[in-house]
């Protein structure tokens, strides 16, 4: 009975998600986890176990990823681990980050990256202890909280033939 109930709570939280927290509304959402709990009263959702929400051209990735809904609509999403990732793969660039945890706030379409953040797109690293992407205007503010901001540029290498 528990487990039938929290595969109900599982795919009506789903329906719920799948209104365009990530990606573009049109596409499919996907959600991997090996265990879900969900607090009505709170509308916060606490996914576990090698979780993997992706939808579009984003993929988030942790140890646990909990989703918080308003109104029946998900206001924030945060995933923790060691760390935790975000992907995005789209025709003009693709980003790879990683943190111990990432917020992404939906409504803002703003991602927070907090604690030994990396972002590399292309040949470029940046790295440091806080960073903001701002999903649409695809753009990193990144901030020091106690190291120095790096940036590595690696060089452009020639095919061997």
């Amino acid at each position: 009975m528990v487990k039938l109930r929290n595969i109900i709570t599982a795919v009506l939280l789903l329906t719920t998600i799948a209104g365009g927290v990530i990606g573009q509304a049109k596409d499919a959402l996907e959600l991997e986890a090996d265990s879900v709990s969900y607090n009505n009263r709170t509308g916060v959702a606490i996914y576990r176990g090698n979780v993997k929400i992706s939808q579009g051209d984003i993929t988030l990735e942790g140890d646990m990823v909990e989703v918080h809904t308003v109104d029946d609509k998900v206001s924030k999403l945060i995933a923790t681990a060691n760390p935790s990732r975000l992907t995005r793969r789209d025709q003009q660039q693709t980003i790879a980050a990683e943190a111990q945890r990432i917020e992404y706030k939906v409504q803002q379409g703003i991602v927070d990256f907090l604690g030994q953040v990396k972002i590399k797109e292309e040949s470029k690293l940046l790295t440091g202890d806080y960073a903001i992407y701002d999903i649409e205007k695809k753009t990193v503010n990144m901030q020091k909280k106690k190291n120095r901001v790096r940036l590595i540029i690696q060089p452009e290498t020639e095919a061997v033939e």
